[in-house]
């Protein structure tokens, strides 16, 4: 199965890796990709309000046709106060398709991403129709991104694998489980792309 060319890793933005999804994609025809707005309520120290990156502000379809300007798109978003989502959810002219993204609970480590690399790896290597990937770092977690779009009984069986992801001991969850639960009651999962707090999401070296 073909995977997609991040070329040099570290020069890539989360909005330069859509536009190559896409790319790879384009036998599906996919028209539209659902993004997700949302303010940055992260000053815990000051106003003690935490930000509810899970709480929907507004939901935007966000043309293919118009995706070489996404970039510029989510700056002037981002200036106005906006973090921006990308959301797993991406239509043709009939029917919704679905990305797979993931958030996990790990701290930042490289005891996490070797742990992630690993566990993951086992995971596409079991199922042939989930592509490949790569993994995500924001501020203070780790997330993942498959390059092969789904169908929604295929997003659901990945989202079920990612709950059975384990700690070696086996008693602590790599997966984000609440992410996973509020996911599948909105029936889709979704990762920042924007940045934030001068920081923006980072591709990491290596595809899964």
């Amino acid at each position: 199965m073909e995977t997609i060319d991040l070329g040099k890793y570290e020069s890539r933005t989360t909005y330069e890796l859509i536009e190559l999804i896409i790319k790879k994609n384009e036998h599906f025809g996919v028209t539209s990709f659902l993004v997700r707005l949302y303010k940055n309520n992260t000053n815990t120290g000051k106003s003690g309000v935490k930000e509810d990156p899970l709480g929907a502000v507004e939901l935007i379809n966000f043309p293919v046709a118009d995706i070489s300007t996404i970039g510029t798109w989510i700056d002037n978003k981002y200036r106005d106060g906006w973090l921006v989502a990308l959301t797993s959810l991406f239509k043709n002219a009939k029917e919704t398709l679905y990305l797979p993204v993931m958030d996990f609970s790990l701290p930042i480590s490289r005891e996490s991403e070797a742990l992630l690399r690993e566990r993951m790896t086992g995971v596409f290597d079991l199922y042939d129709n989930l592509g490949r990937g790569v993994l995500i770092e924001t501020n203070n977690s780790y997330h993942f991104m498959g390059d092969t779009l789904l169908t929604e009984k295929q997003w659901i069986v990945f989202c079920a694998n990612m709950l059975l992801l384990k700690h070696s001991s086996e008693t602590r969850d790599i997966a984000d489980t609440r992410y996973i639960g509020h996911s599948l009651e909105r029936m889709y999962t979704c990762i920042r792309i924007s940045e934030k707090e001068g920081v923006l999401p980072r591709v990491l070296e290596g595809i899964l």
